[in-house]
């Protein structure tokens, strides 16, 4: 019996696909670059498997490593800086969509130093991206540590999960949730639905952290921006309310605890529910396996690469925290 799974890899059809899965047979959607014998995929427009045989029989050449200027650094508090990262500008243009990322480490240290910064915004004119890092463990700590140059690896795509109801958006009403260091994805994600004429409203939480860090950086988008204590079941009646007025997606920028919590209302009213993909991501190519969780089904799922339904995540528990 053909099961029918109920995800996508963001890289199918792309620059990148084939990818190193499909020479191990490990290909996320291909049945046939699974090493089986009959067809299971389900069609997006281009056959993964015929590409595999155009490009006789290898992957198509993968994101590698390269240097790039930094900018400027600039510490935002004390565990919290910016950097703005000068890229070729196709790159660039690349990282306007929402969910962007890119790897970055230090020039000292080793491959697996390598970490997933997600992408607040992008400057195609002088073409540079910024990246707000906060400073938690052994790889932010090298990247502090950071000033003329940099390693970066990329662009990569999945650093939202329901990402397509964010990119086919156009001309509807959004409800975007945000707290804590969750702020600064959310505004390059703002950015490219304003551009598609769609009406959002922006609610910031600054969560534990009592200075308005990001104020400067979203203070002249052009949509609605509330400040809220999400906490406070106050704010939270605030919100409920609010959801009711016609609001077509959520789009929750913050934790999985956080998303869990947002879920409900999204539910209730009707909404697409999108949220941020918290996965323990470290090569970002399906291969390392620190993503990877099973679905309710069993299946094998890799967060780096693939498309779930978000409700997967915050319903069944796929384990992201």
């Amino acid at each position: 019996m053909v099961v029918i799974k109920n995800y996508d890899c963001v890289d199918a059809g792309g620059e990148y696909c084939p990818c190193y899965l499909a020479e191990v047979g490990e290909c996320i959607l291909c049945s046939h670059l699974q090493n089986k014998k009959i067809c299971e995929c389900i069609w997006t427009g281009q056959c993964i498997y015929q590409n595999y045989i155009w490009n006789q029989n290898k992957r198509k050449e993968q994101r590698q490593n390269f240097q790039a200027k930094v900018l400027d650094k600039k510490n935002i508090m004390e565990d919290i800086f910016l950097l703005k990262i000068k890229l070729d500008k196709k790159i660039v243009k690349d990282l306007k969509h929402p969910g962007s990322y890119l790897m970055l480490k230090d020039n000292n240290s080793p491959e697996y130093f390598s970490a997933p910064m997600s992408i607040m915004d992008t400057n195609e004119k002088e073409s540079c991206v910024y990246t707000l890092i906060e400073i938690l463990g052994s790889k932010t700590k090298t990247l502090s540590n950071i000033e003329d140059n940099i390693v970066v690896r990329g662009p990569y795509f999945n650093g939202l999960i329901g990402l397509k109801k964010l990119k086919k958006a156009k001309g509807k009403k959004i409800l975007v949730v945000s707290r804590g260091a969750g702020i600064a994805p959310a505004i390059n994600t703002i950015k490219y639905l304003i551009k598609n004429d769609n009406k959002v409203t922006f609610i910031v939480d600054y969560g534990r952290r009592k200075e308005e860090f990001m104020e400067e950086y979203i203070e002249n988008l052009d949509c609605t921006i509330k400040k809220m204590n999400l906490k406070d079941e106050n704010h939270i009646d605030i919100l409920k309310g609010m959801a009711k007025e016609g609001y077509d997606i959520l789009y929750s920028s913050g934790s999985d605890n956080f998303s869990r919590r947002m879920y409900p209302i999204a539910k209730e009213n009707k909404m697409a529910f999108v949220i941020l993909n918290n996965s323990k991501i470290c090569c970002g190519e399906g291969i390392c396996g620190s993503c990877t969780s099973k679905d309710v089904h069993g299946n094998l799922v890799k967060l780096c690469k693939t498309q779930v339904k978000p409700q997967e995540i915050i319903e069944r528990g796929i384990p992201n925290e």
